[in-house]
């Protein structure tokens, strides 16, 4: 089973964090690729084959935003096919300073979670808002 993790971390100002991102090959499990469209997203990744999905989640976040916080216990499994999960977790209280750990980032941004549609600017660049992380950013438990 494939287990792809995702972090939906607020501040305290009820802002997002989402990683502008986009031009690499993804090389996927069953070792097809694609190259990954420009974009932005909620932080998050693979989880590895010794890790929980927590765990996984912690990790991502920190490598690819710097950033710690309090990631809730009871994330949401969503299921795309029967081959791959997709586990959102919630996340508050933001801690450390935020720079860009991964080389497949260009920029991070918070925003207001609620504006979080279509398109946004960065550097005078429109950047499409992934289709499939949508439903993950506005999800209210």
């Amino acid at each position: 089973m494939d287990i792809t993790v995702r972090v939906r971390l607020i501040n305290n100002k009820e802002e997002l964090l989402l990683a502008f991102e986009g031009g690499q090959t993804i090389v996927k499990g069953d070792g097809s690729s694609f190259i990954k469209p420009y974009g932005c997203g909620l932080p998050g990744g693979r989880k590895k084959p010794d890790e929980t999905p927590r765990e996984a989640a912690l990790r991502e976040l920190k490598e690819e935003t710097g950033l710690e916080a309090d990631i809730s216990d009871d994330p949401v499994k969503i299921f795309p096919d029967r081959d791959h999960e997709i586990w959102l977790f919630s996340a508050r209280n933001p801690r450390g300073e935020l720079h860009i750990n991964d080389e497949r980032i260009h920029a991070l941004k918070w925003i207001n979670w609620k504006l979080a549609y279509g398109d946004l600017k960065l550097n005078s660049r429109l950047c499409h808002i992934y289709e499939s992380h949508m439903p993950l950013i506005h999800f209210v438990s």
